[in-house]
């Protein structure tokens, strides 16, 4: 199912000074939603405001001789925009998340196999190789596929007058003079699903905890100063993130559980009733 969260990171100010009325350290509502393509492995839908990507993951499964590396697992990814052919930006970030995600997969469990992980952006405003990030992410949780963290991502931009603001919109990604997205690996040890397979959620990750960086691109001229600030809101803002996805897969397994749950209760009902009658009828 579908949840939302505001998430404000750091302390940087509480003056709301950008145009939608946040201030520097507050993102936009997340909301996300986990098993949303039928035909899919693994899937997820990631929004933030008018930033919107759809994930799909298929595999582990079984690829041409050709493309197969023998010690470990392959992984594809190709990121499609919302209109119009893929663009070399495009292909840059299909290259940035295949690093990224190389990192978090256990890829030593499935030799000869791959991955193919296709991200869609349905409509972009501002912000979006984090969200890309973090729906590929979520995506590969929902298909169960080893991991050795939670790769969650963040945005930021630093805005004359203004300074470090977290998840910026278009608007003010086109007005900064720097834009940087990082990436960071919540680790910890994969724990097994209900069905007795790998890597849900590693049981150790934990949003205070020292995270791997795994990513950082930046564009734009900036001073020492602005970088630092930049790395530190970055971090709390992926921690954010990571936050949000945590209680999002424990709704989503509470969700999952009460269904089951409702399900046997109706099945037993109906056994019973059915014996019922056939004890009447003899």
């Amino acid at each position: 199912g579908a949840v939302g969260r505001r998430a404000n990171v750091a302390m940087l100010s509480d003056i709301a000074v950008r145009t939608d009325g946040r201030t520097p350290a507050m993102m936009r509502q997340m909301h996300m939603e986990r098993d949303c393509l039928e035909r899919a492995t693994g899937s997820a839908r990631w929004e933030q405001d008018r930033s919107v990507v759809y994930a799909a993951v298929y595999g582990p499964m079984e690829i041409r001789a050709g493309k197969q590396d023998t010690d470990k697992l392959v992984i594809e990814v190709v990121v499609r925009p919302a209109s119009g052919a893929p663009s070399s930006a495009d292909k840059e970030r299909e290259v940035t998340i295949r690093r990224a995600l190389e990192h978090v997969v256990k890829t030593a469990a499935h030799p000869r196999c791959g991955i193919r992980v296709v991200l869609q952006t349905v409509s972009s405003d501002g912000g979006i190789d984090a969200i890309l990030l973090n729906a590929a992410c979520a995506a590969l949780i929902d298909a169960s596929v080893d991991v050795t963290g939670v790769l969650c991502a963040s945005s930021l931009a630093v805005l004359p007058g203004v300074g470090v603001v977290v998840d910026p919109t278009e608007d003010e990604e086109t007005a900064a003079t720097a834009t940087a997205t990082m990436a960071y690996n919540f680790r910890g040890e994969g724990v097994a699903n209900e069905n007795g397979d790998g890597g849900l959620l590693p049981a150790m990750a934990a949003p205070e905890a020292e995270a791997e960086v795994l990513t950082t691109l930046t564009r734009g001229v900036f001073s020492e100063e602005a970088f630092l600030e930049m790395t530190v809101t970055g971090r709390d803002a992926a921690a954010a993130a990571f936050t949000f996805m945590m209680e999002a897969h424990d709704r989503y397994l509470a969700a999952q559980e009460a269904h089951m749950t409702t399900g046997l209760t109706a099945r037993i009902e109906a056994l019973a009733l059915e014996l019922e009658r056939e004890q009447r009828g003899a």
